[in-house]
């Protein structure tokens, strides 16, 4: 949604596609991270080990999960009404 603004909102194609990195750079950045760190730590080699993590994981995310904690992922909304800028 954030590139069709910004192809609706600066007709030069590449100053439109500059502006769409310059707005998602930041949010892609900290998903990427997010989804790494989160993938760390999840990989077992034995069947003993997967059946502990399995076991386990239901009993942490009801410990210790903050849904506020990932908010700004889940609750991103693009404003369509909003005009985008030309940057370079």
């Amino acid at each position: 949604m954030v590139l069709a603004k910004c192809l609706r909102d600066i007709t030069n194609a590449e100053y439109a596609f500059a502006s769409y990195e310059r707005l998602r750079r930041e949010r892609t950045v900290k998903m990427y991270d997010v989804g790494r760190r989160g993938d760390s730590g999840k990989h077992v080699t034995g069947s003993l080990q997967q059946w502990v993590r399995d076991l386990t994981t239901p009993l942490f995310l009801k410990l210790f999960a903050n849904p506020k904690a990932s908010d700004w992922m889940y609750s991103y909304r693009v404003d369509w009404e909003k005009n985008v800028s030309a940057s370079r």
